[in-house]
């Protein structure tokens, strides 16, 4: 049996009186196949919750917002936009072992444009849990180091290259808002992303520089690094629909 992820679907338009005001749309995912049944039930329960919780959090707080707005644009007579709170994710890895999971929330409010939060998830299939991007390496290692030079240097490329449109002094941004919980894995190598507006720019969208596995060799724990694997070339669309 092959370890797969589908996708549940939570989607609602939310009216003020019989006008839509938000449009609610939550995907998450949900995996089977070759992992202990305790990994699956972990790993399909968490994300069920999570989105219950946006769920529960978009239908009150969110729809009472757009409310408020849209009888304030009624009393002033100016044009109301629906507003949009949209869930999606996806997968840059899937293995027996270690798995990521890209979250990407959406959220728009009838302003020039919406914001983007992005969350990365790493899962150890083994013991069917999230685990910090340290988890990968020896106590006192070196690692965060060998990451930042990595990504300076790509920064200096892009730069250079006019690829960006990057704010003044992008390194020493760099350095100062690296966060390691911003990270996920790849076939071939740790992915850290910045957020929006962080490095450049809303146009130049959520950064992200690759680290191969092979940069950090010295560094991991034992038996904890990550092997390079084949690309997967399956989807993952959404599969079901459900209301929570």
């Amino acid at each position: 049996m092959q370890l797969t992820i589908s996708g549940e679907n939570i989607e609602s338009l939310l009216y003020r009186e019989n006008k839509p005001i938000l449009e609610l749309k939550i995907s998450y995912p949900q995996i089977m196949g070759p992992l202990s049944k305790q990994a699956e039930f972990h790993f399909n329960d968490y994300y069920r919750k999570q989105s219950r919780q946006i769920n529960l959090y978009a239908r009150t707080k969110l729809h009472r917002r757009a409310s408020e707005e849209c009888r304030s644009a009624d009393e002033k007579e100016y044009d109301f936009t629906m507003h949009s709170h949209i869930r999606t994710f996806s997968v840059p890895r899937l293995d027996p072992r270690y798995t990521s999971i890209i979250l990407d929330q959406y959220h728009y409010e009838g302003r020039l444009h919406g914001m983007t939060q992005r969350t990365g998830n790493t899962w150890d299939l083994s013991r069917g849990v999230v685990v910090p991007l340290s988890y990968f390496f020896r106590k006192n290692a070196a690692y965060r180091g060998r990451i930042m030079d990595c990504i300076c240097n790509q920064i200096k490329q892009q730069k250079e290259g006019g690829e960006i449109p990057f704010f003044e002094n992008p390194l020493r941004i760099a350095k100062t808002f690296f966060q390691e919980a911003n990270y996920y894995l790849s076939n071939d190598g740790i992915i850290l992303y910045y957020p929006l507006y962080t490095l450049a720019p809303y146009c130049a969208g959520i950064l992200s520089n690759k680290i191969p596995f092979g940069t950090l060799d010295g560094c991991w724990a034992s038996k904890r690094k990550p092997t390079e694997i084949p690309a997967y070339t399956g989807s993952f669309a959404t599969e079901r629909e459900r209301l929570l």
